[in-house]
């Protein structure tokens, strides 16, 4: 028997003049499908009309069901700059853990540390596990 999956669904109306159907699992958090529909295809799907053509888009299907982990990580980078995307190439070339998906997000305002000249970066890792 198949699992059955809680999900949410959300809208969303571009300035491309169309609408988008988010669909996301609770258990992941993961977006995995996005459906993209005109303003005429929107209305007739929700009047009923059957086989109304749109875009979809797929992502990370491989995690539906499952428990996201994230942790936090610390390392002291040897780099001399200010430039975000250096250290977010440094970071995927220097920290890529196995079993791991590593984010490169270094926005906040304590993801880069300058103390005591050295450079600290702070980021995270995650990966996805069956519940029990």
């Amino acid at each position: 028997m198949d699992k059955q999956l809680q999900t949410a669904i959300s809208f969303a109306r571009g300035s491309d003049d169309k609408i988008r159907i988010y669909v996301q699992d609770n258990t992941s958090h993961i977006q995995f499908l996005e459906i993209e529909l005109d303003y005429e295809s929107f209305a007739k799907a929700l009047t009923g009309l059957h086989g109304v053509h749109c875009k979809s888009k797929t992502n990370g299907l491989e995690y539906i069901g499952k428990k996201r982990i994230t942790e936090l990580r610390s390392v002291v980078c040897p780099l001399d700059t200010y430039d975000r995307e250096i250290f977010r190439n440094w970071l995927k070339d220097n920290c890529q853990e196995e079993g791991w998906l590593l984010s490169t997000y270094l926005g906040s305002q304590t993801s880069i540390i300058y103390a005591d000249g050295k450079t600290i970066l702070n980021y995270s890792v995650s990966k996805y596990v069956e519940v029990e």
